[in-house]
């Protein structure tokens, strides 16, 4: 975001889609209070947090000026402001962000469903983290046998919605964590009339029977090493198979087109 824009619509948009009420309340189930007689109560640090996602190229004081125009009073200082970021924890922002990821569209969002589904996605990337060591060990460095990576690495998988792109569920692991093994906390997040779509790598009985599980439908490529046979043709040329549980797993098969 350029430093100089107004970031009046953000802000705006940040305390619509989270209320200081709901904010108060998972502070207080998680045990973190916001206590007014510190300087940096914990729902101010709560939003400055977020807040530090919608302004990526401000120092920390600067995003804190941003939240805080109106005051006269120094922005606090940067090592205050850590402090009270290691004092929240992770708890209360994880458990905000399961409150809040939910899908966001209305029958008028364009390309939102698709003959009465709502249209769901799952993918992933990898991301750099500061080279520091909390972050190499917690993650790891991706390499080959002749060198490692230059800067730790995680995997973050994401359950999003195709019309509005608001993410629904996320996961971070290690970078050298598989996107498969990854998708099934995401794919229990589903619910039913959603129709997921994926790419060839997530194909596979167990993740596909968890999508029928949860009442939902899938759209997924398969990979070209796949065989499924047709157990029936369609007049368009296209054929019905079963796609079938590995040996030793107690599923039943089910039917794809």
């Amino acid at each position: 975001m350029d430093p100089k824009a107004d970031p009046t619509p953000f802000l705006r948009g940040l305390y619509h889609l989270i209320p200081p009420d709901r904010i108060a309340h998972i502070l207080e189930s998680a045990g973190r209070p916001s206590v007014r007689v510190r300087r940096i109560p914990a729902d101010a640090a709560t939003r400055l947090v977020i807040a530090l996602g919608l302004f990526a190229d401000l120092s920390i004081p600067q995003v804190w000026r941003r939240l805080h125009p109106a005051t006269d009073a120094p922005a606090p200082v940067e090592s205050a402001l850590a402090q009270t970021r290691a004092r929240l924890g992770v708890r209360p922002l994880r458990e905000l962000f399961d409150v809040i990821a939910r899908p966001m569209p209305t029958h008028q969002t364009i390309g939102g469903s698709y003959r009465g589904w709502r249209l769901m996605a799952v993918d992933g990337t990898t991301l750099d983290l500061p080279d520091t060591e909390p972050n190499a060990r917690t993650f790891g460095r991706p390499g080959t046998d002749r060198a490692e990576g230059a800067f730790p690495q995680l995997r973050l998988l994401a359950l999003y919605e195709l019309g509005t792109r608001a993410i629904c569920g996320l996961v971070l692991k290690p970078g050298r964590r598989s996107e498969q093994v990854m998708a099934g906390p995401l794919i229990d997040r589903l619910e039913p009339g959603m129709l997921l779509i994926w790419d060839r790598g997530f194909f596979g009985f167990p993740l596909a029977e968890r999508v029928i599980r949860a009442g939902a439908y899938l759209l997924a490529r398969v990979p070209s090493g796949a065989l499924l046979a047709p157990t029936r043709r369609l007049s368009d040329g296209s054929y019905l198979a079963e796609l079938r549980p590995p040996r030793g797993h107690p599923g039943r098969g089910w039917w794809c087109g």
